[in-house]
């Protein structure tokens, strides 16, 4: 027997639909914004998972594409955040979080200029973005525009008060201002919000370095690596705290382990060079200030550094040769260097 449906059955269903659709939308957003705060709680594992639920029963969810791309730019898994950001552009060209996202990627492959294009395209199609604007501060700290820094920071922190990062990151931006009270106060906000995250403990620490207070700076320093074991900048930091203390030789035990964590920052280098030099480890510095200039042709102070110390030890190995045998077949070639070398020592 054939069934009809009636007029209000047709109403009915009719009505239903959009409701469901609705309740759809609504369920995708909340499991969207779910694995969004696993991602900036740091839980990296559990946010992936989320985002692969989401992505599994919501092939074209852009939102988790975009989420899932920052996390695995800030887990160093480039290939895949570009493949997710590729799929959320190709599903919206105009989706500013994965815009940003790509910002990201050139970010921590230190292609800032791009990266800044990225974030401001993002932050011109969404004006209150929070996200956007603050990726333009933190591209501008690199870039050295401290001001237009901050500017970029307050906005994102006026559009999301509870913006941990942006409060870390005005922080490092105050602290490069030389606004160090200012810098702790932004520091202490992104603590009280996100005390799992190594850097504002870090960022804290580089503003107690500034003001001497040493102490307050290596428990900071000590915070961070704890929370982070392999922090490099963390222990660069406490090693420059070690450093400042006359601690020289602690100072380059954390700095090689700065040094493994990550070989291309030259400020590592440059500071063990010093530490070195401190000791007396004449050889060992001219190496580190090498590092330096092989890292950055046309380092300026790393150049200086290393020929005083070739002209000191020059110097020394010269003595020495005319100490052990002031007679010998050397001793000649020894003076004609000295001689050649010390007036340029009594012109400085």
């Amino acid at each position: 027997m054939q069934r009809h449906l009636s007029l209000t059955a047709i109403i009915a269903i009719l009505l239903v639909v959009p409701i469901v659709t609705v309740q759809a939308q609504d369920d995708l957003q909340a499991a969207v914004e779910a694995a969004d705060a696993l991602r900036v709680a740091l839980r990296y594992d559990e946010a992936l998972a989320a985002y692969a639920a989401i992505i599994a029963q919501h092939p074209d969810a852009v939102a988790a594409y975009a989420g899932r791309a920052i996390v695995y730019a800030n887990t160093d898994r480039y290939d895949e955040a570009m493949a997710d950001i590729g799929k959320a552009l190709e599903i919206d060209a105009n989706y500013p979080p994965a815009i940003r996202a790509r910002g990201i990627v050139h970010g921590e492959q230190g292609r800032i200029e791009e990266a800044l294009t990225d974030f401001t395209k993002a932050a011109e199609l969404d004006p209150n973005y929070a996200g956007a604007h603050h990726s333009i501060g933190a591209a501008l700290i690199y870039l050295g525009r401290i001001d237009e820094a901050i500017a970029s920071l307050s906005r994102a922190i006026e559009l999301d008060d509870e913006y941990a990062d942006s409060y870390s990151a005005r922080g490092a931006a105050y602290v490069f201002a030389g606004e160090h009270q200012k810098a702790i106060t932004d520091l202490d906000k992104a603590i009280e919000l996100l005390p799992q995250d190594p850097m504002p403990y870090n960022n804290r620490g580089g503003a107690y370095m500034k003001m001497e207070r040493l102490q307050d700076a290596l428990a900071d320093f000590d915070k961070a690596i704890e929370l982070d074991p392999d922090y490099a900048d963390a222990w660069m930091n406490r090693g420059g705290v070690y450093y400042m203390m006359g601690q020289s030789d602690k100072a380059i035990t954390e700095l090689d382990r700065a040094a493994e964590l990550n070989g291309a920052n030259p400020q590592i280098f440059f500071n063990r060079a010093l530490a070195h030099e401190d000791l007396g480890h004449l050889i060992d510095a001219i190496f580190d200030y090498s590092r330096v200039i092989d890292l950055v042709p046309g380092a300026i102070a790393a150049m200086i550094s290393r020929a005083h110390l070739c002209r000191q030890l020059a110097v020394q190995d010269c003595e020495g040769v005319l100490e052990a045998d002031p007679e010998g077949p050397h001793a000649q070639a020894a003076e004609a260097l000295l001689e050649q070398i010390q007036p340029a020592e009594e012109g400085e």
